[in-house]
């Protein structure tokens, strides 16, 4: 199916702009801006080099992949599976998959490092990787071990994508309430 993607054109008020940040509350304050190069700069030395590795190269994909695509994708609500290729083939997907399931071995720490930088291009790119992951820490932390080894190593090549749905309270399920 598509995907509702939210990418970041200029005047899309639904995206953060690449050169700052702005909470999406109905009143605006300049003490809610922040500059996002200072965000980088100062969180980019905080980071390991393995974790600075991996945000650059979501990076790279984001920019040489997907900006070029985004505002179509936008438009059409086309699922960039080129892109998601693309990701597979940086090493990006299945980076939360324990190493003994294929994956990277990684937290969360590192998953949000790429998702951060695929949304800063496109948010809609952001929410396709991921729901991967929200899909497949079930697996992880409370699958079978026969299930781990049949989904996980699948899903951490990227063979197979995994989602996550949720209905609205009112039409019967209540995530707060499992």
């Amino acid at each position: 199916g598509a995907v509702s993607t939210a990418c970041a054109m200029p005047g899309n008020p639904r995206v953060a702009a690449s050169s700052g940040f702005r909470l999406a509350f109905p009143f605006s304050h300049s003490a809610f801006r922040t500059d996002a190069r200072t965000i980088r700069g100062t969180m980019g030395a905080a980071l390991s080099k393995v974790e600075q590795e991996y945000r650059e190269k979501a990076r790279h994909v984001a920019e040489k992949y997907m900006r070029p695509r985004s505002a179509q994708c936008d438009r059409t609500g086309e699922y960039p599976r080129d892109v998601m290729q693309q990701i597979i083939q940086a090493g990006l997907m299945g980076v939360w998959i324990p190493k003994e399931y294929g994956g990277g071995g990684f937290g969360v720490m590192e998953t949000c490092l790429i998702v951060e930088e695929l949304s800063r291009v496109c948010g809609g790119l952001g929410v396709a990787f991921s729901v991967n992951a929200l899909g497949s820490f079930p697996i992880v932390l409370g699958g079978s071990e026969a299930q781990k080894k049949k989904y996980l190593p699948r899903i951490a090549s990227g063979a197979d994508f995994i989602s996550f749905a949720l209905s609205e309270k009112s039409a019967g399920s209540d995530a707060g309430g499992m």
